[in-house]
């Protein structure tokens, strides 16, 4: 019973975040080209690790993880799932599978999810700070490399897997596409 009530609770504190943010996305959205994604897993990781590099993640309120759909989508991952970073190890380690989490045009994302030791209050202030510096370096990387752009989907995937890890539903999508020419 008290797993169910986490679960409700949690998805309704990340619908909340989900409304507060995607206003603000909608200046950074991009569909890109349509075509399928094959990136190297040594430029990813750079690029991720550029990212997020100023970033405490394992106390951070808001945590990345990477979403990928298609087992060509990464040179070298060929699990579709979901997967966390660990920067110190250099690994991405597999949490659980994206049978829900899928995109038409896209194989390649960053979820967005909160530990849930900060969904106990309704609103943090810093989750949001945090998210919104997170999406933006992302973008400011992609950008950087010229030929890779994103579009969102404010969605949600809720997985046991996730809860194991202290992580709350995926609740935004920062698809990563070919930028249109």
């Amino acid at each position: 019973m008290i797993h169910n009530e986490l679960f409700i609770r949690n998805e309704q504190t990340v619908r909340l975040y989900q409304r507060i943010i995607s206003d603000k996305l909608f200046s950074l959205h991009d569909k890109g080209d349509g075509k399928v994604l094959n990136v190297h897993i040594n430029i990813l990781a750079q690029l991720l690790y550029e990212a997020f590099k100023e970033i405490d993640l394992t106390n951070s309120p808001v945590v990345p993880v990477l979403i990928i759909s298609n087992p060509v989508a990464v040179q070298s991952i060929y699990v579709p799932g979901i997967y966390t970073m660990n920067f110190v190890c250099d690994e991405f380690m597999y949490i659980c599978d994206v049978d829900r989490l899928q995109n038409e045009v896209a194989t390649l994302a960053i979820g967005y999810t909160i530990q849930h030791s900060r969904l106990e209050r309704l609103l943090d202030e810093e989750v949001e700070k945090v998210l919104m510096y997170m999406v933006k370096r992302i973008n400011k990387f992609l950008d950087i490399h010229g030929e890779l752009t994103c579009s969102f989907e404010i969605a949600v995937k809720e997985d046991v897997l996730l809860y194991e890890n202290n992580l709350s539903p995926v609740f935004l999508c920062q698809w990563i596409v070919n930028r249109e020419e």
